[in-house]
């Protein structure tokens, strides 16, 4: 296992550069669901449950983390790739071994040490590697309810982070969140049941998203990051120009102008 070597000026010099690079691949960032649900108690460490589809996913989790600057993030990689992203480990990120059993446990131990006495949010894919979002039935591999077990007490919430291309040339960015739940781990819980919870809290989680993301309405989320709309950006400049000849409005982005369906045109000329 790589144990995380947090540095907060690394930290603080990547969430300038994740917001910048974030804009230069994306249109929008959208945000689905409150993040004033996940307020700190004090005492209560904060397991986050979160699909994994992308190569993005990662720093989507980055700047779900600095909209939550209360809580002291950790999340988890493959402890192969994060030899090769050594990086991440100065933003928190756990490297575990997945090959041995004893490489999970060690795991286990640790996050139950990196929860005492401190109120932490543990960022995880229990998937285990790349997922498709429209795959079903959801599985999560089971070392999560070891974790949960681990614990006396915990809060717990599905994240999920999506893609679509939408009406611009960049595609569109979500990060959806649901209210985190209260466990407490006492002679009654059962890990294989909170797993399966989870599993099928995260399924009805992607299906809302889709539902949301369907109806390709960006007013249905909140707007984290927004790239500057451009198609054809010598095209623009000369439109642009034109524009202010003319005394006109002018704006590079593709989608604000939509024509109306021919019976709604219809009815406008009555």
């Amino acid at each position: 296992m790589i144990p995380p070597n947090k540095s907060i000026w690394v930290q603080r010099a990547f969430r300038v550069y994740n917001r910048r690079f974030l804009r230069q691949n994306f249109h929008r960032v959208h945000l689905d669901g409150d993040l004033a649900a996940f307020q700190r108690d004090g005492k209560t460490p904060l397991l986050l449950f979160t699909n994994h589809s992308s190569w993005w996913d990662l720093l989507l989790g980055v700047a779900l983390d600095e909209m939550l600057p209360d809580w002291d993030f950790y999340g988890v990689m493959d402890e192969i790739q994060l030899k090769r992203y050594r990086f991440f480990s100065k933003l928190g990120v756990i490297g575990v071994d997945r090959t041995t059993l004893g490489g999970a446990k060690e795991f286990v131990v640790f996050c139950r040490q990196l929860f005492e006495g401190e109120q932490r949010a543990l960022l995880i894919a229990p998937h285990g590697d790349f997922t498709s979002n429209s795959g079903r039935p959801i599985h999560f591999q089971p070392g999560i309810g070891s974790i949960a077990q681990s614990l006396n007490s915990f809060n717990a919430a599905t994240v999920v982070f999506d893609y679509e291309f939408w009406a611009e040339k960049k595609p569109e960015a979500f990060i959806s969140v649901r209210p985190p739940e209260h466990f407490v781990v006492d002679a009654n819980f059962n890990r294989r049941s909170f797993v399966h919870e989870m599993e099928k809290k995260m399924e009805g989680h992607l299906n809302s998203l889709n539902v949301l993301r369907q109806q390709r309405n960006p007013l249905l989320f909140k707007p984290i990051l927004t790239a500057k709309g451009s198609s054809i950006p010598i095209y623009d400049t000369i439109r642009y120009l034109s524009a202010k000849l003319k005394r006109e409005k002018f704006s590079s982005t593709h989608g604000d102008i939509v024509t109306p369906p021919w019976n709604e045109t219809k009815h406008q000329e009555r």
